[in-house]
């Protein structure tokens, strides 16, 4: 964000335009990954508590893969 910043060639407008991209472009994912992560808890508990029998496994290693990919990711991103 910094060298949004400095850039000369650009107009206050676009420097703004592009800071405020820079800030929130990881926000859908965020939710995504809490979403998933919501999901198989939930699951995870109707598993346990309504159908023991219940066959849950693709579901919830989906769900697990979506929430591990997002904070692998976003570990090796620069400023995180």
């Amino acid at each position: 964000m910094a060298e949004i910043l400095r850039d000369e060639k650009l107009s206050a407008d676009d420097k703004q335009l592009l800071y405020e991209f820079a800030k929130t472009r990881f926000n859908h994912r965020r939710y995504m990954a809490y979403i998933a992560l919501v999901s198989l808890i939930g699951f995870s508990l109707i598993k346990a508590l309504v159908n023991p029998d219940l066959d849950v496994t693709w579901i919830n290693t989906t769900l697990a893969g979506i929430v591990a990919v997002y904070y692998g990711v976003s570990a090796f991103r620069p400023g995180s």
